[in-house]
């Protein structure tokens, strides 16, 4: 079991049943509602949300420094059917939003006005995940520059070339962007070696160093030394059969 809940009583007036749909009621009390703190998709985000809202309207506590917006920002990626999905941007620094074609919740690629194409990556997902070295391939718009982008939690947007190590790099964490079928993996490799050989060279050693080995890492950043692990199936590997058309639409 996890070492942390949420415990929640059907009867508070600050849950709604939406969200008591995520609970899970233990064995020794009918009367309560779980929401661990170790499955991030099982609800505990909505329940402090709800907490926070009550609280709000109540106006029992607020910090002044967070807002429902902002909870509710953050946690789209969780859960979309309740806060919704991440909205496409309206403008790009390359012109304003003409289509769109979502590669997962908060990741589209957009053709502007211009005629240009342009990969967007929501404030949430690019602030986490993201490696200095793609981040410096990344492009703001007017607005996020002025205001700073860290106050508008704007996108970050890259051109079709910038966006094949902004993809590789999200491809390894998101099984929603691998599952969706858009993405010729094989393809996308092939075209980090031909415009970006530097990276694809200093990714593979890395790997075979240990330095993606995220577990391993971890325990010795914690004081227990384990040998790093390579793996063979994290490298960028070229295919003669993929060319290096890298989007399936």
């Amino acid at each position: 079991m996890a070492d942390e809940y949420y415990v929640v009583e059907k009867s508070s007036p600050a849950i709604s049943k939406e969200a008591m749909a995520y609970g899970r009621m233990p064995e020794e009390d009918s009367r309560v509602l779980l929401y661990s703190f170790a499955e991030e998709r099982r609800g505990y985000k909505i329940i402090e949300y709800e907490i926070y809202r009550y609280q709000v309207r109540h106006g029992i506590y607020a910090d002044g420094q967070t807002s429902l917006r902002d909870i509710a920002f953050y946690n789209m990626e969780y859960h979309p059917e309740y806060f919704g999905p991440y909205p496409a941007p309206l403008a790009t620094p390359r012109g304003r939003t003409a289509r769109y074609k979502p590669l997962m919740n908060g990741i589209f690629w957009i053709e502007t006005g211009t005629g240009e194409e342009v990969l967007a990556v929501c404030y949430p997902i690019w602030n986490c995940d993201f490696s200095e070295t793609v981040l410096k391939q990344s492009e703001q718009t007017e607005e996020d520059v002025r205001e700073g982008i860290d106050n508008t939690l704007g996108y970050l947007f890259f051109s079709k070339r910038a966006s094949s190590l902004a993809l590789f790099e999200l491809w390894g964490q998101y099984e929603e962007l691998r599952a969706g079928g858009l993405i010729d993996y094989p393809a996308l490799m092939n075209y980090i070696w031909a415009h970006f050989p530097e990276y694809a060279a200093t990714y593979n050693i890395q790997n075979q160093m240990g330095m993606h080995d995220t577990f391993g890492l971890l325990m010795n950043a914690l004081g227990t030394e384990v040998e790093l692990q390579n793996n063979p199936n994290k490298v960028i590997a070229m295919s003669k059969a993929a060319g290096l058309d890298f989007l399936n639409f």
